[in-house]
Formats: structure tokens, sequence, C-alpha cells
């Protein structure tokens, strides 16, 4: 497996949705993934969606048009304790919703993808 390259937004906190933050990885081509490793720092649940449509990604509080890969996946066993705050993580395609992983179109690969915290 080769890395990537890609940029990550800053964060962004929802107007819309206390408690709710989110974070966009501009992939510099675009490109189909086998899996994704990060270090967790303090978010208990994280929810993992992917475009490849430039005018779906200009929608920033908006994720209509984006496919879900992962939702709710749980990051901490307790939101409460810090045990497990800042752990890393792998999901690969086979825990994907769809099975598959940055792949939303088969011909084209992702290019952007949206983090969802909470």
């Amino acid at each position: 497996h080769k890395p990537i390259d890609y940029v990550v937004s800053e964060q962004v906190l929802s107007t819309k949705r206390p408690g709710w933050a989110t974070q966009d990885i501009t992939l510099k081509s675009p490109s189909r993934l086998s899996s994704i490793v990060f270090r967790n720092y303090y978010i208990h649940a994280i929810s993992i969606y992917t475009t490849a449509r430039e005018d779906v990604y200009a929608r920033k509080e908006s994720l209509d048009g984006w496919t879900p890969l992962i939702k709710d996946w749980l990051l901490m066993a307790d939101p409460h304790c810090e045990d497990d705050a800042q752990n890393w993580h792998s999901i690969s395609d086979g825990q994907c919703v769809q099975g598959k992983l940055f792949q939303p179109d088969k011909s084209q690969g992702a290019r952007w993808v949206r983090l969802v915290m909470s």
C-alpha cells in the first residue's frame, strides 16, 4: 500500500448541531484507498463521508450528496474516561457501510473526505 498526498482543513464546529464538528481532507488526485489509519484525540465517535463532486464538497453545512462510509464509529468506550482517548485506529474496506473505502465512483475515486466528529 502506498501513501497518498492530501491536505487537511481546519476543524469546523457546527452552528446547527452542538457537539458536532467536521474536518475535510482533500486528496491531491482522485484516489482509491484500502484503509485509513489515524490517531484519535478525545473524539468519542466519528462518521466518514466521501465525494468526488466539487459541488457537493462546496456545501459546508450539509451532507447531502456525500457517500457514507462509516457512521458513528466509536473511538472511545466511554466519552467521560480518558483511557482510550488517544488510541490509534485503522478502518479497512470490510468495515465500511458499503464494503468499499473512498470509492464513490469506481471510475474516478474520491477527491474529498469529510470527517464528522461527535
